[in-house]
Formats: C-alpha cells, sequence, structure tokens
C-alpha cells in the first residue's frame, strides 16, 4: 500500500494521556521535558537487548546475560530502539531521524539478530512510527503510523511487507495491543473527543467502544486469556487501574484496588495465569512495586525501600514453580524480599 510519508503530525491533536514511549521522548528531553525510560529486551540465547548511548545518537547494543563483550546491532548515525523480538529471530525496532532542528522522522524497522544487519524499513519514513504489537505467530505487526494522517493503526504483513490501514481518524488512534489469539487488537482512540478505550477485528473491523466516560484511556494490557483488558484512567483524578470485560455486551470497567494512599498507579503487568496484576504506586516523593488480586479485593506491597521502581515484569511461567518472579527498573526481585540494582528496564527470556 502507498502511503504519503509527507504529513505532518500536529502535537495539538494528540491526546493528553496517551504515551508515546521513549522514542520521540528521548529527543524532547534536550528541550527541557523529562527524561524517558530506557528499555532492555532479554530474549532466549541469553542475549540482553538494550539502548546504550556514548558519543553518538541512541543505539541498540546486546550482551549475553553471562556477561562478556557488549556488540553493537545498530548501523549510521540516527538514534534506534528496540521494541519487540518475534520468534524469527528478528528484533522489530523504531529509529529516529532529526535531520534538522525542525524536522522529526520515525520508521520501524527489522534487525536480523543472528546476521547483524537491518533487513528492511516496515512502511515509510514519517513524523511517527511508533508503539509496535505482534501477532502470536509473529506473522504480522500492527502500529501507530503517521504516513497518511496524524496517527492511525495500520497492519503491516512481515512475509511481503504490505500495509493495510485499519483505523482513519483524524482525531488519532493509539497504543494498539494484539490479543493473545490474535484475533483482535484493543487501542485507544480520541475519535469521539477525549482519549477512550476500543477493541476491534484484527483486520479492523467492527471497532466497538468499551470505555465512556469525560476522562481520558491509556495504556491497555490484555489478560493471558484474552477475557479481560487492565487500562489507565485518571477519571478519579489521576491515573488508575481499571480492568473490563471487552466480550461483554455492556462493558463496565472495575476498578482494581481501592488504595487511597497512592497518589496514582501505572505501569501494569498481568502475571502468566491471569490472576494478579503488578503495578508502580506512585507516592509523594517515590514509587514502590504493588500487587493487586485481578479480581478486586486485597493488595500487597512489594517494595519499599526509597528506591525509584518503575517498569515490573513477569517471568515466564514454569511447571514447577506457583510464584513467577517479578523484575523491575531500577530495582530487580528475583523472589521476595531479595532485591538488587540493575541499569536499565529488564524483560525477561521465553
Amino acid at each position: 500500500m502507498s502511503v504519503d510519508a509527507s504529513v505532518s503530525a500536529d502535537p495539538s491533536l494528540e491526546p493528553r494521556r496517551v504515551r508515546i514511549g521513549p522514542l520521540v521522548d528521548h529527543h524532547r528531553r534536550q528541550r527541557g521535558e523529562a527524561p524517558p525510560p530506557i528499555e532492555a529486551d532479554e530474549v532466549e540465547g541469553g542475549w540482553i537487548y538494550f539502548v546504550a548511548e556514548g558519543e553518538g545518537k541512541p543505539a541498540i547494543h546486546r550482551i549475553r546475560s553471562s556477561g562478556g563483550e557488549r556488540e553493537v546491532l545498530s548501523q549510521g548515525e540516527d538514534a534506534e530502539y528496540p521494541a519487540l523480538l518475534l520468534s524469527s529471530g528478528h528484533l522489530v525496532a523504531v529509529r529516529v531521524r532529526e535531520p534538522a532542528p525542525d524536522v522529526h522522522r520515525e520508521s520501524v524497522i527489522l534487525l536480523d539478530t543472528l546476521k547483524q544487519r537491518r533487513t528492511r524499513t516496515l512502511g515509510s519514513e514519517t513524523p511517527r512510527a511508533r508503539n509496535p504489537s505482534a501477532a502470536p505467530d509473529s506473522s504480522w505487526l500492527v502500529f501507530e503510523y503517521g504516513g497518511a494522517s496524524f496517527s492511525d493503526l495500520f497492519r503491516v504483513d512481515l512475509r511481503d511487507g504490505v500495509l493495510d490501514r485499519l483505523t482513519d481518524d483524524e482525531e488519532g488512534n493509539f497504543e494498539p495491543a494484539v490479543s493473545p489469539d490474535g484475533q483482535r487488537i484493543a487501542f485507544v482512540s480520541s475519535r469521539d473527543g477525549n482519549a477512550e478505550l476500543y477493541v476491534m477485528a484484527a483486520d479492523g473491523k467492527e471497532p466497538r467502544r468499551l470505555s465512556d466516560d469525560p476522562a481520558n484511556e491509556s495504556a491497555p494490557r490484555w489478560s493471558p486469556d484474552g477475557r479481560h483488558l487492565a487500562f489507565l484512567s485518571d477519571r478519579g483524578g489521576s491515573d488508575r487501574i481499571y480492568v473490563v470485560d471487552p466480550a461483554g455486551e455492556s462493558p463496565t470497567p472495575r476498578r482494581l484496588t481501592l488504595d487511597r494512599d497512592l497518589v496514582g498507579e501505572g505501569e501494569h503487568a498481568w502475571s502468566p495465569d491471569g490472576r494478579r496484576i503488578v503495578f508502580v504506586g506512585v507516592g509523594d516523593r517515590t514509587t514502590s512495586l504493588w500487587l493487586a488480586d485481578a479480581e478486586g479485593g486485597g493488595t500487597q506491597r512489594l517494595s519499599d525501600d526509597g528506591a525509584v521502581d518503575q517498569g515490573p515484569c513477569w517471568s515466564p511461567a514454569a511447571p514447577t514453580s506457583s510464584s513467577p518472579a517479578i523484575a523491575t527498573a531500577p530495582s530487580i526481585s528475583t523472589g521476595s524480599p531479595s532485591i538488587r540494582r540493575t541499569l536499565a528496564r529488564p524483560r525477561w527470556s521465553a
């Protein structure tokens, strides 16, 4: 599909609440804004993929989990950030290029981690190309793409590189999340004025609104069985986690926790069995790790050492373990209450 890459993005159209990830925020911090989290991915084979900055632009590096010398995968002078690892061994990444002070371009690319070279660019270089989410079999991706509008969702077949437009709304569509069975895509859209939660078929048909509130929703996350979606909403004045059944006739989001001591909640992640949700609780001066029953009820505080904890993720479910570990950054937990430090947001290998 031919896409015009000359369309400019209008930041005023972007919902206040929708997260745009580290790739753009990294550059914007040079203009006085807060720096983004730096993501790292530990992948099959013992490799850890991460972003490093030396004398040049941010680049993708990797290192064995056992240690040793790092390898640089990025080529050229453009900034690159890892996003997803596919079963084919390809790393989906986002490239950011700023050839002039007022010119910003992004593109989604595939890196062959075996041959250590870029294979191809998915779509064209545009003002906006980010937040990719992959099908379970890694045969296609969906991501935000500004090649034909401010921000719409496009699906790309990784076998032939063909782009299919899934949404077409002037106000923008954001943060796609493919369901565990690959049949649905959850996303955030401003088509009705503010950022609301939607779900549609994987081919873009039958879009359905799941939230209806003057507040803004963001960050949809599927439960492992695909029966529920957890997301953030500021309907109470600050970010809180809500859960909704996307298949219900009249979806009614419910608040996950009733904790009144936290300033806000975020960075939520489902446990492999879908019974619990770990999240970051925001306090007055720091953040901490919390665990909540996905069905509602009690919460448990997991960290309280004054560190700024962020980016929690569960280890894969193991047949011999009923309690997978939780990793965070800058702290990493390998079993309560032991905690040690790490330098970047971790991702467990499969």
